[in-house]
């Protein structure tokens, strides 16, 4: 089979109409990703397989043809090019890109899967969620989406360590009320809160 060429890529024609699995694309893009706009590159890291093929099954159904082309710093990492959908995501506004509460779910379980976290605390006997980014404007969209599900929470900026990659201040959302956790998670149709101490949550089959 002849090898696929960068311009064969560039020149792949997506589906770009917004469905549940481009909203949870999104959602994941926006957790773990990035778009490079001088080579029209898609790219996405995240140190769990699971979610690395999911993002990468989500991209073949939108008609992207994601690879994983390497394992650096103990991060998959993901590529591929496409112009078309770059220059559309390049004009999308994403908080005005989605018109139903589906559509909303889907992209709040993409980024979850990618910024969010299940822990058990000692002190505590159940398990309460964390969602972070450093995106203002990106945090506080996803809040007003999980606060739409009836979820209670709260919005903490925090300082990164010296030793973190990137030194500044990040946002996290809490969601720590007892059954809130599972409650949250059933609305997106993922699993069950683990009993770990500290775990990055899967995505169920």
């Amino acid at each position: 089979m002849e090898r696929e060429t960068l311009m064969t890529k560039i020149t792949i024609k997506p589906k770009l109409e917004m469905t549940k699995n481009m909203a949870q694309f999104l959602g994941m893009l926006r957790g773990n990703g990035y778009i490079t706009k001088g080579y029209q590159s898609i790219g996405f890291a995240n140190e769990n397989k699971d979610i690395v093929n999911t993002f990468i099954e989500l991209g073949s159904k939108i008609g992207l043809h994601l690879k994983i082309v390497g394992n650096y710093d103990n991060c998959y990492r993901v590529q591929s090019s496409s112009k078309i959908f770059t220059n559309w995501y390049n004009n999308l506004n994403i908080y005005k890109a989605f018109s139903t509460p589906q559509l909303n779910k889907a992209f709040l379980k993409g980024f979850y899967l990618c910024s969010g976290y299940v822990y058990k605390e000692k002190r505590l006997n159940y398990p309460y969620i964390a969602i972070n980014d450093s995106n203002d404007e990106l945090i506080s969209f996803v809040n007003g989406l999980i606060k739409d599900l009836g979820i209670w929470t709260t919005v903490n900026k925090m300082k990164r360590s010296k030793s973190a990659f990137k030194a500044g201040f990040f946002n996290v959302i809490h969601i720590r009320r007892k059954g809130e956790a599972e409650k949250f998670l059933k609305l997106l149709g993922l699993k069950k809160c683990a009993t770990s101490f500290y775990f990055r949550q899967h995505q169920s089959n």
